[in-house]
């Protein structure tokens, strides 16, 4: 490899050579890809996403949540570092307990593992931070086993 190659310069070629390889085979399709969960103490799995790209949060991953919502203590900050952008629009929404309340939607991106998902509609509530089915419509043939979140590349 001499001294014009680098580590990461490999690592990209392979990753290149890959690529085609999958696209010349036709196998596309086939290809996943799997991101750890993490289990709490009452069983409850966790994910860290990226907001737009960049910054691990913490979620409940929650298959019963159509909406995805974010933590009402982090807005403001959010807003200001523009991790989140303010639609103009207002939705209804019911807890689990039945509480029905009026927000505000927001949209971001998300990062899980490799795959960027992007203008997704969250609000802010309080309480814990969910990861809802509006993201996970976007990851193709996902599916738990064990502790991981598998969906296609």
């Amino acid at each position: 490899l001499g001294d014009h190659w680098t580590g990461g310069q490999l690592l990209l070629s392979y990753e290149i050579e890959e690529n085609i390889l999958v696209k010349i085979l036709g196998l596309e399709d086939q290809i996943y890809e799997s991101v750890q969960l993490i289990q709490d103490k009452n069983n409850q799995f966790h994910i860290k996403p990226k907001l737009n790209g960049t910054n691990d949060y913490e979620m409940l991953f929650d298959t019963g949540a159509s909406l995805t919502s974010l933590s009402e203590a982090n807005r403001k900050t959010f807003l200001v570092l523009g991790l989140v952008k303010e639609t103009g629009q207002s939705i209804g929404i019911v807890n689990a307990d039945g509480v029905q309340s009026q927000k505000v939607v927001y949209t971001c991106s998300f990062k899980i593992g490799s795959k960027e998902v992007r203008d997704i509609r969250v609000v802010f509530t309080e309480g814990t931070p969910l990861f809802g089915m509006n993201i996970l419509n976007h990851l193709d043939g996902w599916k738990i086993q064990g502790d991981e979140l598998i969906f296609k590349k």
